[in-house]
């Protein structure tokens, strides 16, 4: 007797019927005679795995005083195909495999075998505890199933959320460009509750903090702010604006800025503080000295970019600005020494306006204490013509 193994395999669920035929030649006469026919069927069937449910969804709310616990969640499993099933089952951390709940296990994987008809049931652990850092995550992870000698998949859904009171900002920067010494200037925040609790925080300005990236000796500018208390709602879309407003004390004058900084930070503000600028009225740059710089060249450099990707069109004219300023100031010169020509002719014309009205004054002064004398000398007349005033000879 002989034993012998058929094997088969098929990459669907499917039925093969075949007939096994067996010939023998029996003796010299090399005819072939019928010995046995076997008829041979087989059914191939897909590991079917009844998962109930197909999703674990885990919540978790961080309450004050309390610190945070695994959360379990239960997972059946049932064999309805009709062939014993050995299956591997795998998650990744944080969640984890245990058999009861309380009982907290760090196993990921976990081997069944499951006879026809039979069930098992296994608990899923969520720890939250690798969410340190107080911010609220959501992850989505899976449950795999794999089947020993099959290459079919089945996988579970794994949802969980840790929420933490939370708040976001409109941005994480307030940037409030190049300021003018002695002025004060607004951003407004956008601060929203993206959680579902409710947040109660206290907005402050953290003082005498230094500046880690850059330092001049303290000829920076100190900004001094107070602070104030802000409450959201529990909606998550509820939205708050605030703005508030920071005043730059003991600055430097901006001239003195195109010696203390470095040509290309120069370059920088001056571009910043151009597009700050309104864009309907426009920007007038007359000569170097209004921009700061110590050059026509990053002149050039400070308008190009400040006027780069703008909306509006710029039209703006730097030929030959070297000579034009030259001319400007040579114009100016020339009016300051006319003016002052003109101020010097005032001036001695009214001198000669002084001195004339002082002879005329001395004259008129003379003539009536003259005639005060002769009205003081003469007597009156005794003539027969008895006037009232004679000369001297009359009397």
């Amino acid at each position: 007797s002989v034993d012998m193994v058929l094997t088969g395999s098929s990459d669907s669920s499917k039925v093969v019927r075949e007939r096994l035929v067996c010939h023998g030649i029996v003796g010299r006469q090399g005819c072939s005679e019928l010995i046995m026919s076997v008829d041979v069927t087989c059914r191939f069937v897909a590991p079917m795995l009844n998962i109930s449910p197909k999703q674990l969804n885990f919540c978790v709310q961080k309450v004050p005083g309390k610190n945070l616990t695994p959360l379990y969640e239960k997972l059946v499993l049932k064999n309805v195909s009709s062939l014993t099933l050995s299956m591997k089952l795998s998650v990744v951390e944080p969640f984890s495999l245990c058999e009861a709940t309380g009982e907290y296990n760090s196993a990921t994987t976990k081997s069944l075998v499951l006879g026809e008809g039979r069930q098992a049931e296994l608990w899923v652990c969520f720890n939250p505890v690798c969410c340190q850092d107080c911010i609220s995550h959501v992850m989505n992870e899976f449950l795999e199933v794999h089947y020993q000698g099959h290459p079919q998949q089945d996988m579970v859904e794994l949802h969980a959320e840790v929420h933490f009171p939370n708040l976001q900002f409109s941005s994480t920067t307030v940037d409030f460009g190049c300021v003018l010494n002695c002025t004060e200037t607004h951003r407004v925040i956008t601060i929203t509750n993206c959680s579902p609790l409710p947040v109660f925080y206290r907005w402050a300005f953290l003082e005498d903090q230094k500046c880690t990236h850059c330092s001049l000796s303290g000829k920076f500018s100190q900004i001094f702010c107070s602070y104030f208390v802000l409450h959201t709602g529990v909606k998550s879309s509820n939205k708050i604006k605030n703005s508030f407003g920071m005043i730059l004390l003991q600055g430097v004058n901006v001239a003195i800025l195109s010696t203390l900084l470095p040509k290309q930070v120069l370059v920088d503000i001056l571009a910043e503080r151009f597009q700050l600028s309104d864009c309907r009225r426009g920007i007038v740059i007359d000569g170097l000295k209004s921009v700061y710089t110590p050059s026509a060249a990053s002149t050039l450099q400070v308008v190009l970019k400040a006027f780069n990707n703008r909306k509006h069109i710029y039209v703006v004219n730097l030929s030959d600005s070297y000579i034009a300023l030259k001319a400007r100031e040579k114009q100016t010169v020339k009016e300051q020494e006319e003016k002052k020509q003109q101020e010097e002719m005032k001036r001695m014309r009214e001198e000669e306006l002084k001195k004339k009205s002082k002879k005329v004054g001395k004259k008129d002064t003379k003539e009536v204490s003259k005639k005060k004398s002769l009205i003081e000398g003469k007597q009156v007349c005794k003539c027969p013509v008895q006037t009232l005033y004679c000369e001297p000879k009359c009397i």
